[in-house]
């Protein structure tokens, strides 16, 4: 059985207490304790390393209001809260989504969190939640990965900016 310190009730309490507030101002929704204790204790999410788009040079999308992207190339630097393609300073940077990349071996281009696709040699193509679990070795087989397409955030994983 998990202990609790008196602080920990008390800030439990208090949040509870704001969720029912906020189901009692919606109207024919009750609070379900269950699913709020569920959603209090989610573990927080793991934070991608933006910097490891720089050594990868993995194409970028940038913009400047997290809903429209344009592909500017490669993310050149990483500047507080900016990122840089060498042109311009962007306030939100992500890999081009939904794009086949070619990859000639070496180690997974990608850093942790992202979901997406393997090509093999051989035509077939894995999916994975996250794919820098796939086996990213090149030994002239079938099971050599020749390419990737990153489709999104795997679960449990959030851009720096979504961490504010």
């Amino acid at each position: 059985m998990k202990e609790f310190t008196v602080e920990q009730v008390r800030g439990a309490a208090r949040a509870y207490v704001m969720y029912c507030d906020r189901c009692y101002d919606i109207e024919g929704v009750t609070p379900d304790f269950d699913t709020w204790w569920e959603e209090y204790n989610k573990p927080a999410n793991k934070i991608i390393d933006m910097a490891h788009f720089i050594k990868s040079g993995i194409d970028c999308e940038f913009s400047d209001t997290g809903n429209s992207w344009c592909i500017a190339s490669r993310l050149v630097r990483i500047n507080e809260d900016n990122y840089s393609d060498g042109n311009d300073v962007w306030r939100y940077c992500r890999p081009r989504m939904s794009h086949k990349i070619f990859h000639d071996g070496g180690e997974c281009p990608i850093p942790s969190g992202f979901r997406g696709h393997v090509y093999l040699r051989d035509g077939q193509v894995g999916h994975h939640g996250e794919t820098t679990l796939a086996t990213w070795s090149h030994d002239n087989d079938s099971f050599d990965i020749i390419g990737y397409e990153i489709l999104g955030l795997a679960d449990g994983w959030a851009y720096p900016w979504e961490s504010e």
